[in-house]
């Protein structure tokens, strides 16, 4: 069965103090409805296995969870390693974007001028676990509020799929003001268009991108339209090559690639975006 969000187990990072061992088991316990539905993993040093290097077992978690909880106290403050290693990391990914860092605020401290003070907390307003009229009315608050981290995230993840998905158009034109022109004209019109300013640049972007399409000039120095075109399509058989010109030498290079098996539309330069916008919509 598919996963609701399309993408399941999202890694979770606990950092805390043991000392506050007993609130971290009730958060797990609550966080449990969102590992059975398959969104998260939860992972903590108590997970840790005999004979494994405990440090290295951390660094590696910390450093692949999608979304550290700090689970904030003042033993959590006064931990150095808490402190000074995991939260350092923890904030580093997090202003980087890789991760996502959540602070449990579990027992009233002083954390207001603390690096991750800024970031918002839960429960909300910040009001410690310990203070709410029972632990699991403060901890259903927490686990809402991580559903939400965790379908936002989800959210991301599938609109940067989309992107990825989108066809990457190359234009090539050694005039920068040409290409780059074109390219923001095909960005704005919801493709996704990456400008090249020489045909052997182009033939590298094509082939790295494994675009769909290349537009592109055919008179240029170093490699012509026409020589990066022919060999775009032996590395992209499915890649389509429009070509553009306003040079009447460009009749005499069409002319010999056609004797050597190649076809290749062409359009009078200056194009017009109209003009390529509809066909390209074609």
């Amino acid at each position: 069965m598919a996963d609701k969000y399309d993408n399941p187990n999202l890694k979770v990072f606990y950092s805390y103090s043991h000392k506050d061992e007993k609130l971290r088991d009730r958060l797990e316990t609550h966080l449990s409805i969102l590992k059975r539905e398959g969104v998260i993993s939860q992972w903590h040093d108590r997970r840790i296995s005999a004979g494994l290097d405990w440090k290295n077992s951390i660094d590696d978690r910390l450093n692949r969870a999608q979304i550290i909880l700090l689970l904030v106290s003042a033993d959590f403050l006064a931990s150095d390693y808490c402190y000074d290693v995991e939260m350092k990391r923890a904030m580093e990914r997090h202003a980087s974007g890789e991760a996502r860092v959540i602070p449990i605020i579990l027992r009233p401290c002083d954390w207001d001028r603390t690096p991750f003070s800024k970031v918002q907390a839960l429960p909300r307003d910040g009001r410690p676990v310990v203070k709410w009229r029972d632990y699991d009315t403060a901890f259903s608050e927490v686990t809402r509020g991580i559903r939400d981290v965790v379908s936002s995230l989800h959210i991301q993840k599938l609109k940067s799929r989309l992107e990825r998905l989108k066809p990457k158009i190359v234009v090539v034109d050694d005039e920068r003001v040409c290409a780059d022109t074109m390219a923001i004209i095909l960005n704005h019109n919801g493709f996704d268009a990456v400008a090249a300013y020489t045909g052997r640049k182009g033939l590298e972007i094509a082939i790295a991108e494994q675009a769909c399409l290349v537009i592109s000039d055919v008179i240029m120095p170093d490699m012509n339209g026409i020589e990066a075109a022919i060999r775009i399509r032996e590395l992209l058989p499915n890649c389509k090559i429009l070509l553009f010109s306003g040079q009447a030498a460009t009749a005499d290079l069409l002319e010999e690639a056609r004797a050597n098996g190649h076809e290749f539309e062409i359009l009078a330069k200056p194009v017009h975006p109209q003009d390529l916008l509809a066909k390209l919509r074609n």
